[in-house]
């Protein structure tokens, strides 16, 4: 489809339902491109900017209204607990700083619902298991640690439905390309994270995106083009393997409509 208006690396993406932001990217970037699900032969268009230059971020979720790039790297050496928030209604300003989150990391992954946004794992560069919750409706204040994950882990990425967030892959400390999937319930987010029927094969540096039936975990070191389908209705199955996609890529950002 078309393309993105930059090259980017390392960046995080969310969406609003009718069009879809990747933003950032290396460390030393602040664009953020837009595409629309209307016309996604079209090259992306440049929007924002983000109100700091970011990378590797640990994620990014998106209400109807906002979507939100949290944490990542501000420099070679430098992790960073900012948000930056998205206006749709105005997507050519600047975003808004908002939060903060409690740990400054990047290499993460993210989901929400209607209310939250969570985003969990990363490194530190050293890797953590820490989960960061940001509530929309005061999306000012420092964001609530919950979780955590069973696992120290970065390179992940998550997706889920209304009920529940799904984080897999990554690169533990035991193992550079992680199959593990970790189940956060929305309705008891201070609970430990549960494992679930875990990825076909290991990956980190994975892309997941999903709609309310399936998640998919894409790209990714440890494999080449291979997409990997969990399905909520039976995540103690292990992932079936779709796709494949067109070519082989890692650390991007995936969303959906």
């Amino acid at each position: 489809k078309g393309p993105l208006s930059t090259t980017k690396s390392y960046h995080s993406a969310f969406s609003s339902l009718t069009h879809a932001y990747n933003g950032s990217g290396s460390v030393n970037k602040s664009s953020v491109d837009r595409f629309s699900y209307a016309n996604d032969t079209a090259t992306a268009v440049s929007k924002g900017p983000t109100d700091r230059n970011i990378g590797a971020t640990c994620g990014a979720f998106s209400t109807d209204n906002y979507g939100y790039f949290a944490s990542g790297k501000e420099g070679p050496s430098t992790f960073s607990t900012k948000v930056s928030r998205v206006d749709f209604s105005n997507d050519t300003a600047t975003a808004s700083p908002k939060g903060p989150v409690t740990l400054a990391k990047a290499w993460g992954g993210s989901s929400g619902n209607t209310s939250y946004g969570y985003f969990a794992g990363g490194g530190t560069p050293s890797k953590v298991s820490s989960i960061d919750r940001i509530d929309y409706s005061n999306d000012t204040a420092t964001a609530v640690a919950k979780g955590p994950l069973t696992r120290a882990t970065s390179g992940n990425d998550g997706a889920g439905n209304a009920s529940y967030g799904y984080f897999a892959g990554g690169y533990d400390p035991s193992q550079p390309y992680s199959s593990i999937n970790d189940r956060i319930d929305y309705s008891n987010d201070t609970a430990t994270a549960v494992a679930k029927g875990p990825l076909n094969d290991g990956k980190n540096g994975t892309t997941a995106t999903g709609n309310t039936s399936y998640g998919y975990w894409t790209g990714g070191y440890g494999n080449t083009t291979e997409n990997q389908r969990i399905d909520f209705s039976n995540d103690t199955a292990t992932a079936a393997l779709k796709g494949p996609r067109t070519t082989f890529s890692r650390s991007g950002g995936g969303t959906s409509s």
